[in-house]
């Protein structure tokens, strides 16, 4: 409950940083970081590192393909698939939030102390690296069996 209840305080705030951007959401954001610096990856990979279903995930990049803030390019490798990447445009909407996200990075922790920053640090980190493989593998009939889903 007190991590959604992080998330949703984190969001307030962006929302206050985006309202003068074509950054629309943290999602836009995520993508945009994603690429950053000077990277092209393939959709699904942009996709799979925000953690982000594929049809919401693929809705958020025409978005912002749309808006100019990424472009794609053939992928020399694999002619089938389009590589990513952010546009000079895409990098000025970033820049001019940057400071913005940076005192609400500082600001989210609250009042803990750098040891306290660091531990809860830690503890995320170790989660992410619990729950990513399972999520990034989608085996449903270990999540069936993992939450008690009966087919």
């Amino acid at each position: 409950m007190y991590i959604t209840f992080m998330y949703k305080y984190a969001l307030f705030y962006l929302r206050k940083i985006f309202k003068n951007s074509l950054i629309y959401s943290i999602d836009y954001l995520g993508v945009l970081a994603t690429l950053l610096p000077d990277k092209q990856l393939m959709k699904a990979d942009v996709i799979r590192k925000n953690i982000t279903e594929k049809s919401s995930g693929n809705e958020v990049l025409k978005r912002l393909l749309r808006q100019k803030l990424i472009k794609e390019s053939n992928n020399p490798s694999d002619k089938r698939r389009k590589l990513l990447e952010i546009t000079p445009d895409g990098l000025n909407e970033i820049n001019a939030i940057r400071n913005h996200i940076l005192k609400m990075g500082s600001h989210v922790p609250g009042n803990l102390n750098e040891q306290e920053k660091l531990m809860l640090l830690n503890m995320l980190s170790k989660l992410h690296e619990f729950h990513y493989p399972i999520v990034e593998a989608n085996d449903e009939k270990l999540l069936h069996e993992m939450l008690g889903i009966e087919k």
